[in-house]
């Protein structure tokens, strides 16, 4: 049986992935238990950090457990109640006369609702803190990611101090780093350099290595990477200053 394109998209960020053990493990102890310890995972970090990229490997963990996977992004979702919920109910595929969460509940196994650039929502984040998310069933787990952490009224309520998790996401450490300019085919010699203008940042770590493979055997000098340096600012929203 031939394979589609998705399906070699998927296997070459697979194979890439390097890392974040700990937040593999976190996901995982949600999805492999009968009572789940938290229903919503919310995993922030700086823009390029990673979090789209983690977000593809707890697909890739919820389908091996048998788990069915939703992911939406709040870019393509206007910040509204009912345009929300139609985006999801699209995603699912709730059949025409059937309320989406009477679908939810006649589902007999684990469900992930991965929803990417969560900040784009913050007009609704009274709603899904309060009306949305309370009236899912226990076996719905919930992923948000996005640049910022989760507001105060998340944190100071009881209920969602139990029930969520939350999960800063960092830079890749030394080792993890060395890891994937090895899967890079980066030389080891190289390692040291890039590991010292990156700081194990996974798009500067993505940038560079794509630049070492147009040019393989240059040896990598930050000083000669002013395309990097540009992207970096323009994914950190800081584009202004690379035109100054």
């Amino acid at each position: 049986m031939s394979t589609s394109l998705l399906d070699r998209l998927e296997a070459a960020r697979r194979q890439r992935f390097v890392g974040r053990s700990t937040e593999r493990a976190l996901f995982q102890s949600a999805l492999t238990t009968t009572e789940p310890p938290f229903s919503v995972l919310y995993l922030f970090g700086a823009g390029g950090v990673g979090k789209t990229t983690l977000l593809r490997e707890f697909a890739h963990l919820a389908t091996q457990a048998g788990a069915r996977t939703v992911q939406l992004d709040a870019r393509n979702i206007e910040a509204a109640p009912d345009l929300f919920l139609t985006a999801l109910e699209r995603a699912l595929a709730v059949p025409a006369g059937q309320t989406l969460l009477d679908f939810l509940a006649a589902q007999t196994s684990h469900l992930v609702l991965l929803i990417d650039t969560i900040e784009l929502l913050t007009p609704i984040d009274g709603w899904l803190r309060d009306d949305f998310l309370p009236q899912l069933p226990s076996h719905v787990l919930v992923v948000m990611a996005g640049r910022n952490p989760p507001a105060p009224a998340w944190r100071i309520d009881p209920g969602w101090q139990t029930m969520m998790r939350m999960l800063p996401l960092h830079n890749l450490n030394s080792q993890e780093t060395r890891d994937f300019l090895l899967r890079r085919q980066i030389p080891a010699t190289e390692h040291e350099a890039v590991l010292n203008f990156t700081h194990g940042h996974p798009l500067a770590l993505s940038l560079v290595a794509d630049g070492y493979a147009q040019l393989p055997g240059v040896r990598f000098q930050p000083e000669h990477a002013p395309d990097v340096i540009k992207t970096l600012l323009v994914h950190l929203g800081v584009s202004k200053t690379v035109n100054q």
